[in-house]
């Protein structure tokens, strides 16, 4: 609180007294105030180094942006550049140099349309002729029994002209094909159920048409949902939208359990595939195995479960066989193949090096020539020349060129044999296995693990040399494998290893059908009305009454 002093009453002393106490107070306050102001002064000297700091800061990161831009536009020039350069290297295997030489549209239409004399070369593939799909004759058959459409402009043309007369000199037949909208039909059947005078109490009656006892889907719907999920890769959730779609309603719980059911239908059917695997005779079985995500897999090790593929033809029968192990152990394969005598084509994977007696192993050329082939194609055009993988791969391709040619051919096992050991081609496959043998290398390094790949293998690269049936390499498991792979993309996991199971058994069945040229929905529609009261040895894709019958085959066109 101010207080307000009268000077008046003040003596001289005293007016003296509080003047200095006044003026003291403010030398005080000038003397704070100046201190204050110096310690401003120094933060404002402290915030202006710090913003220098920050300012160069920021110009040193702006210049390594700028830098890392600049890197990043020249490895996307060099990345484009190369790969363009490998497209065009791919075209020209296929082009030849003439028709490189065309610079105009119409310098090339001109050369398509110059006649081509025939070549003298007796090994070369024939061209065939390019074919319709389906002859006319075909065309009506398939159209009988469907409603026949008119196109008529007769009565356009009476509605234009009333007073002109038009006569009917003829017509054209065109073939439409129309898709006709999926749908579920309910049918109403009628199971009658008889005695006997002779033998009371005992009631005679058919199975039920249902392929699974106490539900209502038929042998067809249980078919499209297998094949929809195990040959086309259709999540099940997916199919579930689809159907309901149809105008008829299913829970996905019913439908996990249409597919359990079906796969328990088909053991039979998978049950004697195996065992032909394991005791019929073939020149070879192509193995590889692929990955299979299973959420409660026995011994919680969901994300290393695997699933077995076989490729063959035992007993002459085709056969494209999937077994869920569990692991990527290779005890069941050795289980299984204990009784056979023959070659199993696999790649470089260790599992396959102690095979039971009898047993002789091909691996795969082509995992070989892609050791050689990945390292190629980090090199420019100048590195190439002196490049001793770019050099290995031009000597294997000689190997696969003269394979290709002897292919064309379309000759049997023993004259395969025969041409695979003429002198031009035994030289071909000595000059690579010499080249490799010789080249010095470090063990760290692409170059070092082509080479240790290759040495691992040995003879086991050439074992096709001794038997015409024994392809160089085994591209068409892996490719099964590639179709499982695909599928698995769309359902992405079992949920336990009875759903794996089930998983191998249908596709299994499926691709082999395939393999013996069935429609694999037909052929399940075929087996699932059967099962029942027929045995799994004559519900085979070979047996007598599948294989002929042409509902089940697919129609080939030459």
């Amino acid at each position: 609180m101010n207080v307000k002093i009268n000077y008046s009453e003040l003596s001289k002393e005293e007016l003296i007294s509080l003047l200095k106490d006044q003026e003291e107070a403010h030398l005080r306050k000038v003397e704070e105030l100046s201190k204050n102001n110096q310690e401003l002064s120094k933060n404002n000297q402290e915030l202006s180094k710090n913003n220098q700091e920050l300012i160069h800061e920021n110009e040193r990161l702006a210049s390594e942006k700028k830098d890392l831009e600049e890197q990043v536009k020249r490895w996307k020039a060099k990345y484009e550049y190369e790969l363009a350069k490998e497209k065009k290297g791919n075209l020209e295997r296929f082009v030849t140099k003439s028709d490189n030489a065309f610079r105009t549209v119409e310098e090339r239409r001109a050369y398509s349309r110059k006649k081509i004399p025939p070549t003298n070369d007796p090994d070369a593939p024939k061209r065939k002729k390019a074919q319709r799909i389906y002859s006319t004759e075909e065309l009506r058959e398939l159209a009988k029994g469907n409603e026949i459409y008119t196109n008529d402009i007769l009565p356009e043309l009476m509605a234009q002209h009333p007073d002109w007369h038009f006569e009917k000199i003829g017509e054209d037949e065109t073939f439409v094909l129309e898709r006709v909208k999926a749908h579920i039909v309910v049918h109403l059947v009628s199971t009658p159920k008889y005695i006997s005078r002779e033998q009371r109490g005992v009631i005679y009656q058919n199975e039920s048409v249902s392929p699974i006892s106490h539900s209502n889907v038929g042998p067809s719907l249980l078919a499209d949902l297998c094949t929809a999920k195990f040959q086309f890769g259709m999540p099940v959730f997916r199919y579930h939208k689809w159907i309901n779609g149809c105008g008829f309603e299913f829970s996905l719980r019913t439908l996990y359990g249409y597919i359990m059911k079906a796969a328990e239908l088909l053991e039979g059917i998978y049950a004697v595939i195996e065992n032909l695997i394991g005791n019929g005779k073939s020149p070879y079985y192509g193995i590889d195995e692929t990955y299979l995500k299973v959420i409660e897999a026995i011994g919680d090790d969901r994300e290393h479960c695997y699933v077995y593929v076989i490729h063959g033809e035992p007993d002459g029968h085709k056969i494209r066989f999937f077994r869920y192990t569990g692991s990527r152990d290779s005890d069941y394969i050795k289980k299984l193949l204990k009784n056979y005598k023959g070659t199993i084509v696999v790649d470089g994977y260790s599992g396959y090096d102690k095979m039971p007696e009898g047993i002789s192993k091909q691996r795969c050329l082509c995992h070989l020539r892609r050791k050689f082939a990945d390292i190629v194609k980090t090199l420019d055009d100048k590195e190439k020349k002196d490049s001793v993988a770019y050099e290995a791969l031009r000597l294997i391709d000689k190997i696969f060129e003269n394979e290709r040619r002897i292919k064309a051919k379309n000759l049997d096992p023993v004259d395969v044999l025969e041409e695979r050991n003429k002198e031009d081609y035994l030289a071909d496959v000595d000059a690579f296995r010499k080249y490799v043998e010789e080249i010095g290398y470090a063990e760290n390094s692409p170059l070092g693990d082509a080479i240790g790949y290759y040495l691992n293998g040995g003879d086991d690269f050439f074992t096709f040399l001794k038997c015409g049936d024994i392809p160089i390499d085994n591209n068409l498991t892996e490719q099964t494998c590639k179709m499982f792979a695909t599928n698995r993309r769309g359902f992405l996991f079992c949920r336990n290893d009875d759903g794996a199971r089930a998983a191998s058994i249908l596709t299994t069945v499926i691709k082999t059908a395939e393999e013996n040229g069935l429609y694999p929905d037909e052929y399940l529609t075929y087996v699932f009305s059967h099962a029942h009261n027929t045995s799994a040895s004559k519900l085979m894709p070979w047996s007598e009454g599948i294989k002929d019958n042409p509902k089940l085959l697919i129609k080939k066109k030459g």
